[in-house]
């Protein structure tokens, strides 16, 4: 994302670069939604063995069937999520995957939990 760097301790705060990527999002393939009745631009739970996050779900074919991609910006999203594991010879934490499930929530809801974790 052009807008943000790193996880927005800067680019957060500045009104136009919020202005342009407000919130957390996951591109989902738009296979995968329909199967699960997502809908774009709709707000999804997404759950894991770590904790939860509620994003905006942007339909692409950019990723496959089986994933889903969220940009690391947003760190209340994406570290809520991913597993707190370091890998045993470089001790690199492993942030770029895990396994979730995707559940409905309410909208009015959703966007109300959204716009609270994004402040700073």
């Amino acid at each position: 994302m052009v807008e943000h760097f790193h996880t927005r301790t800067r680019t957060g705060k500045i009104g136009n670069c919020n202005k342009f990527s407000p919130t957390a999002y996951m591109e989902m393939n738009p296979d995968a939604a329909n199967a699960l009745g997502v809908k774009h631009q709709s707000y999804v739970r997404l759950t894991s063995r770590r904790g939860d996050a509620v994003v905006m779900v942007q339909l692409t074919q950019r990723v496959p069937r089986n994933m889903v991609f969220i940009p690391f910006h947003y760190h209340d999203c994406v570290n809520r999520l991913t597993l707190g594991l370091l890998d045993p010879y470089s001790r690199q934490p492993a942030f770029k995957q895990c396994a979730t499930r995707i559940e409905a929530i309410d909208q009015v809801e959703a966007a109300r939990i959204n716009a609270e974790r994004r402040a700073f």
